[in-house]
């Protein structure tokens, strides 16, 4: 992204927030507090985290209290983002999905606990376990099948159904070719009939538009490159959903004051399904790891309880489009935040601490990230005072929360991506002292070394990694490559 000046930008933010501020009802004091707060934050926050552009809609007692547009819906036309701007919701399809699913289960059209393949047989071929996936297996991500299948290979069911927890957007793709056949309409024709036009949603749509053209925002990779509009694919109920947070917000609306279903649909949508693991959210193909205490999975909703509070949350990633949504089932309150940005999700725990009070198990869980985390400082003294200056400053982060190994490790790899050896065997470097019985994170410099030249470090490197976890192949196998090599 271009920059523009921090007094044009400044202006921007304020002028698209008064606009939207001025359209709002009358509020009480507590929300009045809270939206004061997000217009003064979410400007700094942005800036932070070099995003673009950012829509929100803040939820109270079931109804829209305020919605806020800041930033460029495009830098390169001028074109600022407003209540109107169109994003791509990505993962935050499968709960307007699920509660579409769920009106079909109201009408007897689906058996929650009847295989899919009653409606649609043979969608994978030579799988006797096809036949233990469910519509509430999909909808609580306990199917077996992976996220998303390998490009260009078949998919497979990797554990058990029903096993345990393994997030998957296949599982909720296969339900929707269940509903297109029991319906014998499209995706996009069936939700419109069951939810959009029900709950108002004038704004989304599971296919592109053309009144979405002048509207859409444009996406933005890490380093500000904006990236084309997805126009013309088909539609995907995981992950295709293109709305505005207001539209969004009358869809949670209508699901915390349990409206257009039954109250025992609802009830079943928020009661556990699947406990989730720490640690883990694609967990089909890693070791089990300890069950949380506070989330889990309903049917298309997280839960997660926190001092007696029951919330229901998503998130969303299409990689240059990111956003999340929480809401309390007890105060009738939530957040909808969506980004133009890779970068998007660093803000979720700033934004929901403001909006809902107190640090959120949630956002930990996903693990994307902080604006404050290392990336995102390292870059900001590196645009300001150079390499030398953000390496030292990175070194003085250690021992602060956001200085974990993982972060400084994916640092590192995006400096690989972009070409920067160098740069990036400084920070893995610092990575490994300040972690030294890590494996990965030795293994990660043997690779940023190896491609900056040096050899003999690289080789070091990587028989320290196989020392440390003499399991680790992809470190054993890069040794043997780099030994069989000519110095």
């Amino acid at each position: 992204m271009n920059r523009i000046s921090a007094l044009a930008l400044a202006l921007l933010f304020l002028t698209s927030a008064s606009l939207c501020a001025a359209q709002e009802p009358t509020r009480d004091e507590e929300t009045s507090k809270t939206i004061a707060r997000l217009q003064e934050r979410i400007p700094q926050l942005m800036q932070e985290a070099d995003i673009p552009g950012l829509s929100v809609a803040l939820i109270r007692q079931g109804r829209l209290a305020w919605s806020g547009a800041f930033g460029l819906a495009d830098s390169a036309e001028g074109r600022s983002v407003d209540q109107d701007t169109v994003f791509e919701a990505a993962s935050l399809s499968k709960p307007v999905f699920a509660y579409g699913v769920m009106s079909l289960v109201e009408e007897g059209k689906i058996d929650l606990d009847a295989p899919l393949t009653r409606y649609l047989a043979d969608y994978i071929a030579s799988d006797p376990r096809l036949e233990e996936i469910t519509a509430r297996r999909v909808l609580s991500h306990t199917t077996g099948f992976p996220n998303w299948r390998p490009r260009g290979r078949d998919l497979r069911i990797l554990i058990q159904p029903g096993s345990r927890f393994s997030y998957s957007g296949e599982g909720f793709v296969y339900l929707q070719k269940v509903v297109e056949k029991i319906t014998e309409k499209a995706l996009n024709d069936f939700m419109q009939e069951a939810v959009f036009g029900p709950l108002g949603m004038r704004d989304s749509s599971y296919v592109w538009q053309e009144r979405f053209k002048t509207r859409a925002a444009a996406a933005y990779a890490p380093d500000g490159r904006k990236r084309p509009i997805r126009k013309g694919g088909p539609a995907n109920a995981a992950a295709s959903l293109l709305t505005t947070p207001r539209d969004y917000a009358l869809f949670v609306g209508a699901v915390l004051l349990s409206q257009g279903l039954q109250p025992k649909t609802f009830e079943a949508m928020f009661a556990p399904q699947s406990q989730v693991e720490e640690g883990c959210v694609q967990c089909a193909r890693r070791p089990i790891s300890r069950q949380s205490d506070s989330l889990a999975w309903g049917l298309g909703w997280g839960l997660q309880t926190r001092s007696g509070d029951r919330s229901i949350w998503h998130w969303g990633d299409n990689g240059s489009f990111k956003c999340f949504v929480l809401a309390s089932l007890e105060r009738k309150s939530g957040l909808m935040v969506m980004t133009n940005s890779s970068n998007g999700l660093a803000l979720s725990g700033a934004l929901a601490e403001f909006a809902v009070n107190g640090p959120q198990p949630w956002i930990a869980w996903i693990d994307y990230e902080p604006h404050d985390g290392p990336a995102f400082m390292f870059h900001r003294v590196r645009r300001e005072k150079g390499y030398r200056e953000a390496l030292k400053s990175l070194s003085e982060l250690q021992g602060a929360p956001q200085f974990r190994e993982k972060w400084l490790g994916r640092l590192g790899q995006r400096l690989l991506r972009a070409n920067k050896p160098e740069q990036a065997v400084g920070v893995l470097q610092l990575n490994a002292d300040a972690f030294p019985q890590s494996s990965k994170a030795w293994e990660a410099l043997g690779e940023a070394l190896a491609k900056k030249g040096d050899r003999h470090k690289a080789l070091e490197s990587y028989r320290k990694s196989i020392e440390l976890d003499p399991s680790n192949s992809k470190a054993a196998g890069a040794l043997k490559r780099l030994e069989s090599e000519k110095p």
